[in-house]
């Protein structure tokens, strides 16, 4: 019988190998989930703070301080301080005094022709609502835009479309006029002609701003457009588009010219409405203007004129004033800023500025 007391001993390889036969495991310490999830949410503020410090870091753009809003406030207020511009300038050469929807072309000013035209045929560009009498006849484009909407808004009040512009009745070359003047001397001497016909060089028809008037039926029938009844809404309206009837009965006197009521000239706003309210024709008006005392306009406020001083300009209103033409040189025209404005010479010595109510000019 055996006693297991009395084994041998196992040597030490023996006793590894049986070690290592046996199935012992080992269990890993369990772990704390809560302990685990704040850990995590500590990284995870670490992590985002990291980034919010390298993004500001990167920023080229400062931070508002206290001292930069300072020095904020205190670049404010010297730019405050600064005075700021009211006014721009505008220069003029001395030739600009013939040009512009202004000028005076009478037996005492000579119109300047410039080396280019800028006149457009009044066929390829009206609208339907008139006639004009042959393919030839040519304006400035300014003339005919006011005349195409104020015949447009006549045919639409009475339905007329029988206003011509006729036949040698817009602009004329100084030689077309030679012979006009020519010929009316020839049939009624010299005396009439002068009272009808402008001298060669001195006719309005030459700005392409004037133009001659007619009314030609359908049925051929031709009359004067101040005794056509239908005609009545465009003979009162005339000065709200801007044009004038330039030789009036009354003062052939001051014009030089007897009684034309078919010659119509193209001024603009707010000059047509001035003249109307005065009853002044193109020469009083421009005299007028050329003799308003400095620093002194003439306002138009949709109803009346008034003189005004240049500082106390209106910004709804028109404003209109004179700028002698300087002897050699170009003028330097002040105009104010953010207003849109016109500059026409008088073609006498100056310019005369027209300044838009309510608009810009930048």
């Amino acid at each position: 019988m055996n006693n297991n007391n009395n084994k041998n001993p196992l040597t030490e390889k023996e006793a590894m190998k049986k070690a290592l036969k046996r199935k012992t495991r080992y269990r890993m310490p369990s772990v704390n989930i809560g302990v685990l999830i704040v850990t995590v949410i500590l990284f995870l503020i670490i992590g985002v703070c990291t980034l919010v410090i390298i993004s500001r870091n990167d920023d080229k753009a400062p931070l508002v301080t206290g001292s930069s809003l300072e020095s904020a406030t205190v670049e404010n207020a010297v730019d405050e301080e600064k005075p700021k511009a009211t006014e721009i300038s505008v220069a003029f050469p001395q030739s600009a005094i013939h040009e512009g929807e202004l000028i005076l072309v009478n037996a005492d000013h000579e119109f300047v022709f410039p080396d280019v035209r800028d006149d457009v045929s009044v066929y390829d560009n009206k609208t339907l609502s008139y006639k004009v009498g042959d393919m030839n006849v040519t304006l400035s484009m300014t003339a005919i835009t006011a005349f195409n909407k104020l015949m447009d808004d006549f045919y639409a009040e009475t339905g007329c479309r029988d206003v011509m512009i006729v036949s040698g009745g817009g602009f004329r070359t100084e030689e077309f006029q030679r012979q006009l003047y020519s010929n009316r001397v020839a049939t009624d001497g010299a005396e009439m002609a002068a009272k009808y016909v402008a001298l060669p060089g001195h006719s309005e028809h030459h700005t392409g701003l004037a133009m001659d008037l007619s009314v030609y039926t359908d049925a051929g029938e031709g009359y004067a457009v101040r005794a056509y009844e239908k005609c009545k809404w465009l003979v009162e309206n005339f000065e709200n588009y801007g044009f004038i009837l330039r030789y009036p009965e009354e003062k052939s006197d001051i014009t030089g010219i007897s009684y034309e009521s078919w010659h119509y000239r193209y001024v603009g706003l707010p000059h047509s409405l001035i003249m109307k309210e005065k009853g002044w024709v193109l020469e009083e008006y421009i005299e007028y203007l050329r003799n308003l005392p400095e620093g002194t306009a003439i306002s138009w406020n949709g109803i009346a004129s008034e003189e005004i001083s240049l500082e106390g300009i209106h910004g709804g209103d028109y404003v209109v004033y004179y700028v002698p033409a300087n002897e050699t040189g170009d003028t330097e025209i002040k105009v104010p800023k953010n207003r849109e404005y016109t500059v026409s010479g008088d073609n006498v010595g100056g310019f005369i500025v027209t300044l838009n109510g309510g608009h810009t000019n930048e």
